[in-house]
């Protein structure tokens, strides 16, 4: 699952211990933090190959893709812009769970993609999901507090249920 970044500014990141993809809903953007370039620019190419057959986008005219190496932390940036409306569409389909391959194709282009790798996918730790539903930082995707009147009501019901005269 995606995560949300906290806020938009400029990403400041701690070294990391597995690779991470998050999304920042403000710049509608897309980020992935490697600890390598191999990782990082194998992810390039199959983040396009993905937005190209799964969403039909064009590179530069539908999105832009930028691997960008952050001294600091010792991390790898990849981050996706989107330009059009139809790369914005694309983006809410990733964002909300309405588009499961490409984002697993996202979440997983780090991977090496070979017969000889296969243990190093499947033993892959960053590939176990983290939590079932989507991982919102800022609050947004709270759940909706519970009804209490219809629990209410609902118990009333079955207790009626309860009293029924036995045959």
């Amino acid at each position: 699952m995606f995560q949300e970044r906290k806020d938009s500014s400029d990403p400041v990141y701690s070294p990391i211990s597995q690779p991470d993809v998050c999304y920042d809903p403000e710049k509608i953007t897309l980020e992935g933090r490697y600890s390598d370039e191999l990782s990082a620019y194998r992810a390039k190419r199959n983040w396009q190959e993905t937005f190209e057959t799964y969403f039909l986008l064009d590179e530069g005219d539908d999105f832009e893709l930028n691997v960008i190496r952050d001294q600091g932390a010792h991390n790898i940036l990849l981050t996706c812009c989107f330009f059009s409306a139809c790369g914005r569409y694309a983006f809410w389909r990733l964002t909300n769970d309405q588009a499961p391959e490409a984002q697993y194709r996202i979440e997983t282009a780090h991977v090496p993609n070979a017969e000889s790798r296969y243990a190093d996918f499947v033993a892959s730790p960053d590939l176990r999901r983290s939590q079932d539903g989507p991982l919102l930082l800022n609050g947004w995707g709270k759940p909706p507090e519970i009804n209490h009147d219809w629990i209410q009501r609902f118990k009333e019901m079955l207790e009626r249920f309860r009293n029924l005269p036995k045959k």
